[in-house]
């Protein structure tokens, strides 16, 4: 990833209303069922409260704040990592969070999270030259975008051994990777537009390819995957979140759009309920290259369908090159 980004995570609750249609831009999906198999998942039970983390990344150091529940004041406390720009986050089973910073080299804090920490760098990914995103499986597998080695690398832990993997069929310029509770790879590739899934053990070719548009610009993820296999793909054109469901249609299953209002990054939760946040940069004071940012995440449950049922607003700082950034959510 080209850029310092935003990163958080949580959780919430509500009530109904309208807010889909199925009025959408095209799109392509080639399937080949044949290779598919997916398993229906074991729901994992939801965790009574989601920790809420945001980075600012502002100079010289990058700050990971966060907030607890009931009532997620802004911040709980903070953590001050390794400094480095382009610092990529991801969460593994544990909830200790794995910092990806200089493209490869990477540190873990474990929780719970200490008020103030600094962290370095406590291992580097072998063959990964410039890691643009991370996410981990269920039995704590880690997989790594790797934008400028066109693949995703497939790591074991504790990650400091050759990749397991490589995956490469149809991988170009890999910007975002998530994976459902099948253990199937969603890979967002902005060479094609292109979002592909692959089944384990990842050799293959895609199972299913979803063109979504050049909706962000060639370095930004716009994608997100739930346990089921629900991908949610930002449209800032309308503005809306386009969801497709299995087996994936030619068009979207249903558009989001109540809520949606400047829509820069999306989560899923264990519970499969989807997280959109909605962030507005503001203008920057005289001689001050930070700008003022009011983020606001809003959250729907299955089938996506209705009202918000939370809408949570924080008021932060950005340096002007986190804009936007991931959005993450604890298992």
């Amino acid at each position: 990833m080209k850029a310092s980004f935003l990163f958080v995570v949580l959780l919430a609750a509500g009530c109904g209303g309208a807010g889909v249609s199925t009025s959408t831009p095209p799109s392509s999906v080639l399937i080949d069922t044949s290779l598919r198999s997916r398993p229906t998942p074991t729901p994992t039970p939801a965790l009574a409260h989601h920790t809420i983390l945001e980075t600012d990344a502002a100079d010289p150091i990058t700050l990971i704040r966060f907030m607890t529940a009931p009532d997620y004041a802004w911040p709980s406390g903070k953590i001050c990592c390794y400094p480095f720009s382009g610092t990529m986050f991801a969460l593994e089973p544990s909830e200790t969070i794995f910092l990806l910073q200089g493209g490869n080299a990477f540190s873990e804090v474990a929780p719970p999270y200490p008020p103030t920490s600094t962290s370095g760098p406590s291992g580097s990914l072998q063959s990964t030259t410039d890691a643009s995103w991370a996410t981990f499986a269920a039995n704590g597998t880690l997989f790594v975008a790797d934008y400028i080695g066109n693949a995703v690398r497939i790591y074991a832990p504790p990650y400091l051994q050759a990749p397991i993997t490589n995956v490469t069929r149809a991988v170009d310029q890999p910007i975002w990777v998530g994976v459902d509770a099948a253990a199937d790879l969603f890979v967002e590739n902005a060479g094609t537009s292109a979002v592909t899934e692959y089944a384990r053990p990842y050799t293959g070719p895609p199972i299913a390819t979803i063109s979504i548009g050049n909706l962000h610009g060639s370095t930004r993820a716009s994608a997100a995957v739930d346990s089921v296999g629900n991908l949610f793909v930002i449209d800032p054109t309308v503005p809306a979140v386009r969801v497709y469901s299995p087996p994936y249609r030619s068009t979207p299953n249903a558009t989001v759009t109540k809520g949606v209002t400047s829509p820069q990054a999306l989560a899923a939760d264990s519970d499969d309920s989807l997280y959109v946040l909605n962030v507005v940069k503001g203008t920057p004071a005289p001689n001050n290259y930070h700008y003022p940012v009011t983020s606001t995440m809003v959250k729907y449950s299955p089938p996506f369908t209705g009202a918000p049922k939370m809408s949570v607003t924080w008021n932060g700082w950005d340096n002007g090159d986190n804009f936007p950034g991931p959005f993450l959510v604890s298992p």
